[in-house]
């Protein structure tokens, strides 16, 4: 039985489970695109599977499951032998606790700026922290290693990819070109993707054609908590 999945393409947390199954090489699936501004996530049947009423829902068979980075990693040990690895060696507690360390970080500097800003000085005051965070991926971090969480790609890069487009499309896109390692990252993973693909960002940044995306222009981002 196909894989199927509902969310929609403005969620960064339905992103991130396309990229996943992008890599995997997986495209026997359903996707069903729901309209949030409709409110389809609040419908009776949406709620028995996702208790929340937020977007994001991968059924397998008799399984159902939400929470992105949950069905990312559930994706990637189902189809572990297919196409790119995203895991570490779940026998190596050193790779694996890495993994998980710099998977934690991703969660904790998540910032998403949805529509017009109202209060001015708290969004430069977040900019700012975000431009201190990106300094030590840069200097730190990217400096050392060619992937977030080491030397080979894996899901925490892919939990990243979703903010960093947006971060073009909300016109915060220098604070990825102005650091070196942050851009090379960001390139490495576009040049390497094994797959037919359009561009999402000015940098390139992407995702597979046979995902409907939105134009490429300032609208306000459905906020993802998961």
């Amino acid at each position: 039985m196909a894989l199927k999945l509902t969310g929609t393409p403005k969620s960064s947390c339905t992103l991130k489970v396309l990229l996943t199954l992008a890599e995997k090489g997986i495209s026997n699936y359903e996707f069903i695109d729901i309209d949030l501004m409709k409110g389809e996530q609040k419908v009776p049947s949406h709620l028995a599977k996702q208790l929340f009423g937020v977007v994001l829902i991968l059924e397998d068979g008799e399984i159902s499951l939400y929470e992105s980075r949950a069905i990312c990693r559930y994706l990637a040990r189902k189809y572990d032998n297919v196409g790119t690895p995203l895991l570490p060696d779940l026998s190596n507690l050193t790779k694996m606790g890495y993994f998980e360390q710099w998977a934690s970080v991703e969660m904790a500097i998540l910032m998403l700026i949805t529509g017009e800003p109202k209060n001015e000085e708290l969004v430069h005051s977040l900019l700012a922290t975000l431009a201190q965070k990106l300094d030590v991926y840069d200097g730190a971090i990217l400096a050392k290693q060619k992937y977030m969480a080491g030397d080979t790609f894996t899901l925490v890069d892919i939990f990243y990819m979703p903010l960093m487009s947006y971060m073009f499309r909300m016109g915060f896109g220098h604070m990825i070109t102005d650091r070196a390692n942050v851009k090379a990252w960001g390139r490495v993973y576009k040049n390497n993707f094994p797959f037919n693909a359009i561009r999402l960002t000015k940098l390139d940044f992407l995702l597979p054609s046979r995902i409907k995306i939105f134009a490429l222009k300032p609208v306000r981002l459905e906020h993802c908590n998961n």
